[in-house]
């Protein structure tokens, strides 16, 4: 590339970029779901029920002692009528914790826990105002705890073991995406159905996969078979709910056309190299 810098390296792979199939400016996005427009005035970020922190604990302890209920939908309701009262401003709000005690499908998305609140009027409630709510879902790790949880269906690496995460006290399995697809849209169909008009799918945004499990039947061994599956699934996903908003974790280029927004972290000594080539194209909360 020469003495270009920074900002040539990004122009030079820009121009390669545009020549992608995946390729969709934020302009092609509003086009196709007007709702993103209500995600530039910002987020806040809401959050039902307290992390525990912890090594994994079985069910029957968590519903015992991990229950940290930090606020309600009444609640939940009089802070947004507040924030956009008090600044004259109507943010988009990103809801985690909302269907149960802990995180990622603990125990399953539904039935949303009473406690909370009637989790319909809630939904009802905000769409009345005119907001973008959009809630936290899992839908590429199953918890060890869930009703449905198979371990047949559990992605496994070269050697053909399985790798288990802790995660708020809950032991989180990366599933094979070619296997539980028509569960993750079923699930996410299902909560879209109450009224919902954004989903923040954790965790998948930033995940590439090298899955093994032969159960899965790819198509070829030891390549990136994984990671197709797993973007198949984003497909399926998005075009199982067009006109919904979606935010992920992270960002891969071949989903950008899935998601309209990332949730970008990273080291502070990182470069920016994402923003500068795909900033026209994802909203960045």
């Amino acid at each position: 590339l020469g003495d270009s810098g920074l900002r040539g390296i990004a122009d030079r792979y820009r121009s390669w970029a545009k020549r992608q199939p995946w390729f969709m400016t934020w302009e092609e996005k509003l086009k196709r779901k007007p709702v993103n427009r209500k995600i530039l005035n910002g987020v806040v970020k809401m959050v039902g029920y307290n992390g525990v922190k912890g090594e994994y604990a079985q069910r029957d302890y968590k519903e015992k002692h991990c229950k940290v209920l930090s606020t309600n939908y009444a609640k939940f309701l009089k802070v947004t009528d507040h924030i956009e009262t008090q600044y004259g401003i109507k943010p988009a709000y990103r809801y985690d914790g909302w269907y149960g005690r802990f995180d990622s499908r603990y125990p399953e998305y539904f039935p949303v826990d009473p406690e909370l609140g009637d989790f319909k009027a809630f939904i009802a409630a905000n769409n009345a105002k005119g907001r973008l709510v959009y809630l936290h879902v899992n839908p590429i790790q199953t918890d060890y705890d869930n009703d449905s949880f198979d371990i047949k269906n559990m992605s496994v690496n070269v050697a053909c073991k399985h790798f288990a995460a802790t995660w708020a006290r809950n032991r989180l399995y990366f599933n094979s995406p070619a296997l539980t697809q028509d569960l993750d849209v079923a699930a996410e169909k299902k909560i879209v159905s109450y009224g919902v008009n954004g989903l923040f799918e954790d965790v998948i945004g930033c995940t590439i996969m090298n899955d093994f499990n032969p159960k899965a039947g790819y198509e070829y061994f030891q390549r990136d078979s994984g990671t197709q599956a797993l973007r198949k699934l984003c497909k399926a996903l998005s075009d199982a709910m067009p006109g919904v908003f979606r935010g992920t974790e992270g960002g891969t280029e071949a989903k950008i056309p899935y998601y309209d927004a990332l949730m970008i972290g990273g080291k502070k000594s990182g470069v920016p190299i994402f923003q500068m080539v795909y900033g026209d194209c994802i909203a960045n909360v």
